[in-house]
């Protein structure tokens, strides 16, 4: 056999292979295009057979029984080969690529001075240049960046364009890694530092600033001056320190560069920073709009809408007080310390560069139970007394109850049923909104029974002139209780005849003229209550 058959299994089958079936269509492949000590070959398309006649570039053919089928391919030269198969009458071939070798690699600074492992933004940004060929196969790069602190840096890597990743300063290794299509791999680490170059200007100032940023710097050449400015604008002699007033919000770029002896100027210095003019903002979850000492501590508690730290500081006071600020972290909690009245809640924040923002709520803080006036009782109809209820602030629920009675629910007017004569009390408990209770009671008196009034003794019936055209009739009238008297003679018009509303009487002298002829006196009592009694009579007769 020759040296490519020398790689193949087994020997030559002797025995006459199976007829192919029509329509059978061979189709060979290796289950990796780029190998290096071993192939693997399979194929589809056929019906069924026993023997597969195989071989390699021109070389002697051998008999395999079974598929997939490995091939030591360590003697192959690197390049490509195709793979043959015979099976019942039908022929395919695989193009397949051996590749032993480890690809080459070259790692150079953009500037090709190898020399030199130092890079500064200033004169000789960290830039490469990669070369990475193979004689079999095509090759891929991948490259990383890592400082002595951890840091990665980022960046494209390629063999068609030059290397250059986004670095802090720092001591860095470059490590590159080419790998070609079989496997292998060759690596290449090159340590370096990124930094200022020594010559360029120092400068010292804000990350963040305000409206106003101020930036110092300095140089350790001897006999420069120095020029600066902003992002957008041009270079302008300056002194250390230098400040810019008036900055819009956002990212901004200060610049410094030496200026030698002779107006020639050198290296230059950046530094970028961001101007914050936002006053901060937040947002606050508060308590309800009217609260008491049983919600008591109140919270606040606030989210910042501020990408830089901030200092807060809180107030409670009541509204028409000053504030009262004292540090403070969310939640906020607090209790009103002056009793019920308006109060408001502040919070005021300083960002890291001064700028202040500042936020209110105000709230009604309730400690005193609700004041409840009951009304004088008002007679409807007997047996029954009517009360007005009031409330001195919004009530969110009210009982009643008549002596030791149940307590019932009751609204702006009670109406009292079934009472007695005597001594009563009316109870009421209002609840406001915030959950304090207020008690108010009024006692009154019941007085329905009305009183009689009656004559005392027996009136004389007869009387006699003697000769008179008229005379004086005594009359004494008596009541049970305090009343005033009205009498009606011969049926005119009542009068008040004993006692008054100021000054009630139990018992009258009445006095009336007559003349000769039939009289008669009606009188009724009415007492304290307004209750008015039955109407008494008393006739007689006047003789000549």
């Amino acid at each position: 056999m020759t040296g490519a058959l020398a790689l193949l299994l087994g020997l030559s089958a002797l025995a006459t292979a199976p007829a192919a079936h029509a329509g059978d269509v061979l189709d060979v492949w290796a289950t990796e295009h780029v190998v290096d000590t071993t192939a693997t070959f399979t194929a589809t398309g056929y019906t069924a057979a026993d023997d597969f006649t195989v071989w390699i570039d021109d070389g002697g053919s051998t008999t395999v029984h079974a598929l997939p089928y490995a091939v030591d391919t360590t003697g192959l030269a690197e390049g490509v080969h195709t793979f043959h198969m015979d099976v019942n009458g039908l022929t395919d071939s695989y193009d397949f690529v051996v590749d032993h070798a480890a690809p080459a690699l070259t790692v150079a600074p953009t500037d090709g001075d190898t020399g030199s492992t130092a890079f500064y933004p200033e004169v000789r940004t960290p830039s490469w240049h990669i070369a990475a060929t193979d004689a079999a196969s095509s090759v891929t790069v991948r490259c990383a960046t890592r400082s002595d602190r951890g840091d990665s840096g980022s960046g494209a890597c390629s063999t068609a364009t030059d290397y250059v990743p986004a670095l802090s300063f720092g001591s860095w290794v470059l490590t590159v890694t080419a790998t070609d299509e079989a496997g292998h791999a060759t690596t290449v680490t090159q340590p370096f530092t990124y930094a200022r170059h020594p010559d360029a200007p120092v400068i010292d100032g804000p990350a963040v600033t305000g409206a106003t940023a101020t930036f110092s710097f300095g140089s350790t050449l001897p006999d420069v001056t120095f020029e600066c400015r902003l992002e957008g604008s041009v270079w302008q002699p300056c002194t250390s320190p230098t400040s810019y007033a008036g900055l819009g919000g956002g990212s901004h770029t200060f610049w410094v560069r030496n200026v030698g002896a002779d107006g020639t100027p050198g290296l230059s210095n950046t530094l970028g920073f961001t101007a914050d003019v936002t006053a901060p903002t937040w947002l606050i979850t508060k308590p309800a709009d009217v609260v008491g000492p049983r919600d008591a501590p109140l919270s606040w508690s606030f989210t910042t809408v501020e990408s830089h730290p901030t200092t807060n500081e809180c107030s409670l006071t009541l509204a028409s007080a000053e504030p009262a600020w004292t540090p403070c972290r969310t939640p906020f909690k607090g209790t009103p310390q002056n009793g019920s009245g308006a109060y408001v809640f502040r919070l005021r924040m300083t960002d890291a560069v001064g700028n202040v923002g500042s936020a209110s709520r105000t709230f009604t803080y309730d400690a005193t139970p609700p004041g409840i006036t009951v009304g004088a009782p008002v007679r409807r109809a007997l047996r029954q007394r009517v009360f007005s209820l009031t409330a001195d602030e919004v009530v969110t629920g009210q009982e009643c109850r008549v002596d030791a009675g149940a307590w019932s629910p009751c609204s702006d007017e009670l109406v009292a049923l079934g009472l007695a004569d005597g001594r009563h009390t009316v109870q009421v408990h209002a609840t406001d909104r915030v959950g304090l209770v207020g008690t108010a009671t009024r006692d009154f008196e019941v007085d329905d029974t009305a009183p009689r009034a009656t004559f005392l003794g027996h009136p004389s019936r007869t009387m006699h002139l003697r000769g008179k055209k008229a005379s004086l009739k005594v009359v004494d009238l008596r009541a049970g209780e305090p009343v005033v008297f009205s009498c009606s003679l011969d049926r005119a018009a009542w009068y008040r005849c004993g006692g008054s509303t100021a000054r009630r009487v139990t018992a009258a002298t009445v006095s009336v003229r007559v003349r000769r002829g039939t009289h008669g006196l009606r009188i009724r009592a009415v007492d304290a209550s307004g209750n008015q009694g039955p109407v008494a009579q008393a006739r007689w007769f006047v003789k000549p």
